[in-house]
């Protein structure tokens, strides 16, 4: 074997690890891309939920007894009680999830009036002064 020989060599192994490396790499990015558009579609959708859901609990804890708040673990999601959603675009369903809650507010306020969240504020904080703890929980 001569030098041009052994040339050639290393520089095939050379070009088929490069091609390998960015194929590898290309695969990488599409991934983490995707990882991060799901992400951000969780992110939002689980902030959308756990705000409505917390709007049930207080609901739900003014009122312990009305038939209204019996089944209220799944925060009325839209994908919950219809599966077949899951292939809509994020942003699509969000507006449906988000056009749901504000309908279903407007009859909890009909319904049970609006709730205040400035008292209940006061309230925690008269509490904290009086119980000398920076609880935030208590109310």
């Amino acid at each position: 074997m001569d030098e041009a020989d052994d040339d050639e060599t290393v520089l095939s192994g050379f070009k088929k690890v490069q091609e390998k490396s960015s194929i590898d790499g290309y695969a990488e990015g599409l991934s983490d891309g995707r990882d991060s558009v799901y992400q951000q579609g969780f992110d939002a959708g689980y902030e959308d939920g756990f705000k409505f859901s917390f709007l049930l609990g207080q609901y739900k804890a003014s009122n312990m007894s009305a038939r209204e708040f019996e089944k209220t673990s799944r925060g009325e999601c839209q994908v919950c009680l219809n599966p077949e959603l899951v292939k809509e675009n994020v942003d699509d369903l969000r507006k449906l999830q988000q056009s749901k809650n504000e309908k279903r507010e407007i009859e909890l306020t009909k319904q049970f009036g609006k709730l205040d969240y400035k008292e209940r504020e006061s309230k925690m904080n008269e509490h904290s002064k009086n119980t000398k703890t920076d609880s935030k929980l208590d109310f």
